[in-house]
């Protein structure tokens, strides 16, 4: 019998305290946070900031871990486009790139942001298939949400 995850609750407990969270607990976190902080503060916003960067290399590994190289992909190109204008890819690095793109007006990035979005339901079918493969069930029904029969872990 599958072990059943409740990714709200999951989320909630990632956010007071990432370090409460065991395997793919994580996994689900990071992926859900990282969407969220993305649509609602903006592309960069993640990135510049230490508490957020601290595991965004372990985002990394789990999305390589699911096998999800389309989206690593999109976060290789941002990185590569930070490093080829001479910053490194750190909240200060990225700020300081940020300010000298503001200054110098030239015309704007690829949109990351929409690209790793279009990307968003491949990746949760990987990440739940991962979390499957290791013998949980992510728990989508919300008793709120009766009507349309449940939600997506990736819209929390």
């Amino acid at each position: 019998m599958k072990r059943l995850l409740d990714p709200l609750a999951i989320y909630e407990r990632g956010l007071a305290d990432i370090a409460s969270l065991d395997g793919v607990e994580r996994l689900l976190f990071m992926l859900q946070d990282f969407d969220n902080l993305m649509e609602m503060e903006g592309w960069d916003h993640f990135f510049l900031y230490d508490h957020h960067f601290a595991w965004y290399a372990e985002m990394k590994d789990w999305l390589r871990r699911i096998g999800d190289e389309a989206s690593l992909a999109v976060l290789g190109d941002y990185e590569s486009r930070v490093q080829a204008n001479g910053f490194e890819v750190s909240p200060a690095g990225i700020e300081a790139w940020l300010q000298e793109e503001d200054e110098a007006d030239e015309p704007g990035q690829p949109d990351w942001c929409g690209q790793y979005c279009t990307l968003r339901q491949a990746r949760w079918e990987r990440a739940l298939a991962y979390v499957a493969g290791q013998g949980f069930a992510v728990n989508t029904a919300d008793p709120s949400a009766a009507a349309d029969g449940g939600r997506d872990p990736g819209s929390l």
